[in-house]
């Protein structure tokens, strides 16, 4: 009897589980879905790297005091005080920084000897920011990030709890079925793998 009640007590909580991983990741597959539609129905026509993005360009003094690496930066982080910095390469050519942070990238490019900079400001329009949501990228720094990282990583806890206790529900309920749509789920995943990746 007691073995009988202990599992009536699994399924139950399996059941509760399954019931609270789809309450938590509802609201992330809604998030992904009206950002699909955006893109979907909202894209800009013209097609390209800036699609979607409001770019202005101009050039801006930097600090002589400071040597082309620092001067560069802090012209980038005095544009962009709440970025974080995502690239930082000095060649022959110069110094590049790129900084970034939801709703703006910063590009600073300082040629060798050069008493200005050339400066790059992307600001995303709605099928850009939908975009980014979209794909849960480009989110690098600051509260905004650790949010985003917490509900991709909730997201992907949830979903897995939900497909793990789903699968257990469905055996306790119908073994010889589930084996039959999991196997051909399973199935046709990896086929759909092998034609995508590995196939040229």
């Amino acid at each position: 009897m007691a073995g009988v009640l202990n599992r009536k007590d699994v399924m139950r909580w399996l059941r509760d589980l399954h019931r609270w991983s789809a309450q938590l990741l509802a609201a992330a597959l809604l998030l992904y879905a009206v950002t699909g539609a955006v893109l979907a129905y909202q894209v800009p026509t013209a097609w390209g790297e800036e699609a979607g993005w409001e770019v202005e360009r101009f050039r801006a003094d930097v600090p002589n005091a400071l040597d082309p690496e620092a001067a560069a930066l802090a012209l980038a982080t005095s544009l962009a005080p709440r970025a974080r910095v995502d690239k930082l390469q000095t060649d022959q050519a110069g110094t590049r920084v790129e900084l970034r942070r939801p709703g703006r990238h910063l590009s600073v490019t300082l040629a060798v000897g050069a008493e200005q900079a050339d400066v790059e400001l992307r600001v995303p329009g709605l099928a850009a920011r939908a975009g980014e949501l979209h794909g849960q990228r480009k989110y690098r720094g600051g509260p905004a990030f650790v949010l985003w990282a917490a509900l991709a990583d909730a997201s992907a806890l949830a979903l897995l709890l939900f497909a793990t206790s789903g699968v257990v529900l469905a055996w306790h309920s119908h073994p010889a079925r589930t084996v039959w749509v999991f196997g051909g789920a399973s199935a046709f995943t990896l086929a759909a793998i092998f034609h995508l990746w590995l196939l040229p």
